[in-house]
């Protein structure tokens, strides 16, 4: 049983008798190292929060389109800076060996404990999940979405005095906003007319005081990040914390980013997030 642990920042991966090496870049937006899967879309799973918010980890993991083998990454991020706390851990098979996809999950996880252990993280310490979109809810609009500002109303369309949130504004709207992107890293010369590579904003607004905060900027597109031609909004996850002297309020913004891949566009997840606290103070 042959696997690869590495939480540098780079990762090898042997497809069948070559070698693959995937620098990882920490510039700009909290990029997802290339996971390319037979399947379209890597599975992805919120592992938690720390218990002040100030930190959070989850995990991307499938079988990677064209090798077929299983492969994990957990991403530790700072919440306030919106950054990596230190280089994804990523655990892979290396080669024709039979290992299951639990087994890749389980070593990976194994591998970043202790550092998931010194930031706090608490697993199923997720918050509240306040927003959810499936890539198969064809029409939904995954360029904007919307949740109440108070957490534990968020099961109930209607506050408990009957009124409609958009008559109260007592919410918060998230807008992802797309631009075409210059990248001489994404030219291709097979004639193959590809989609356009795309960099993003994210913001945040309050629409009762009508504050708005920008949660992410991309200026430019790392070459780190790939030919990535859209983003999607899939979930907004809230945390809440009381203390004696404030409220603590984060966001996490989980977003698929698609490319092309080896058997059509590619999906991958990254995150931005943000610290909310003072927002709407």
């Amino acid at each position: 049983m042959n696997i690869t642990n590495s939480s540098f920042f780079y990762n090898k991966l042997r497809i069948k008798g070559a070698t693959l090496v995937k620098l990882l870049s920490f510039i700009g937006l909290l990029w997802i190292t290339s996971f390319c899967l037979a399947l379209g879309e890597a599975s992805f799973e919120f592992i938690g929060f720390s218990q002040d918010g100030q930190y959070l980890a989850f995990e991307q993991y499938g079988i990677q389109d064209g090798s077929g083998f299983p492969k994990s990454e957990i991403f530790v991020v700072d919440v306030d800076d919106n950054a990596y706390v230190a280089a994804p851990f990523v655990t892979f098979l290396q080669d024709e060996e039979s290992l299951s996809l639990e087994q890749v999950r389980t070593a990976n996880l194994n591998n970043a404990q202790s550092t998931l252990d010194s930031v706090g993280i608490v697993p199923e310490n997720t918050g509240q999940k306040m927003v959810s979109r499936l890539p198969t809810d064809l029409f939904a609009d995954s360029q904007n979405v919307y949740f109440p500002k108070r957490p534990v109303l968020a099961l109930y369309r209607y506050k408990v005095d009957d009124s409609d949130y958009s008559a109260t504004n007592d919410y918060y709207q998230i807008t992802l906003d797309t631009q075409p992107a210059t990248s001489t890293n994404c030219e291709f010369n097979d004639g193959v007319n590809y989609p356009s590579p795309a960099i993003l904003t994210l913001t945040l607004r309050d629409a009762e005081t009508q504050a708005i905060q920008v949660l992410q900027e991309d200026s430019s597109l790392p070459e780190s990040r790939g030919c990535v031609f859209e983003y999607v909004i899939r979930e907004v996850y809230f945390y809440q914390r009381f203390t004696e002297s404030e409220t603590i309020e984060k966001v996490a913004v989980f977003l698929n980013s698609y490319q092309l891949g080896f058997e059509g566009p590619d999906a991958e997840w990254l995150v931005v997030t943000g610290a909310i606290s003072d927002f709407d103070k």
